[in-house]
């Protein structure tokens, strides 16, 4: 994984939504969605939970795997 999918998963991290941390990078939520899918895919175990928007929204979290793979 190279920085700039790391900076996302921070991002997602602190921003609580795959949206928003992509408006804060710059960077097209399409773009954000297929780099967040492609890290799941990769990885065993996802790490990023994500939830539907609607009516009460949406978000996204880290799941305990995604924070640990984050640690340096």
């Amino acid at each position: 994984m190279g920085p700039g999918k790391a900076d996302l998963l921070d991002a997602i991290d602190a921003y609580g939504s795959i949206s928003s941390a992509a408006k804060q990078m710059k960077m097209s939520y399409r773009r954000a969605w297929e780099l967040v899918d492609v890290m799941n895919k990769c990885f065993k175990q996802p790490l990023v939970i994500s939830s539907p928007g609607g009516h009460h929204g949406g978000g996204a979290h880290l799941s305990d795997f995604g924070r640990t793979t984050l640690k340096p």
